[in-house]
């Protein structure tokens, strides 16, 4: 009959454990959410940044030949030119 007294007691504690380890598990899984879209914020960010860089590697490739085009001698831009 003590074995029996004793059983109440010990649901409360088990319950208290488990609703406890239930809450860990939702925060763990509500902060593996937040992570996830923080990384595909970032993973968005990064490939806008290199179109971005690709974008201007082509625009410094451009703005390098006219500028070589400007230092030559105007002579030889006329020479370069077709019917020049």
């Amino acid at each position: 009959m003590t074995h029996l007294l004793r059983t109440p007691k010990l649901i409360p504690i088990k319950l208290k454990r488990t609703q406890h380890f239930i809450s860990v598990y939702y925060d763990d899984c509500s902060e593996k959410e937040a992570w996830q879209k923080e990384r595909q914020t970032f993973t968005e960010m990064k490939n806008k940044v290199e179109e971005q860089k690709e974008v201007d590697v082509v625009k410094i490739k451009e703005f390098n030949h006219w500028l070589e085009a400007l230092q030559k001698d105007p002579e030889e831009l006329w020479r370069r030119q077709p019917g020049g």
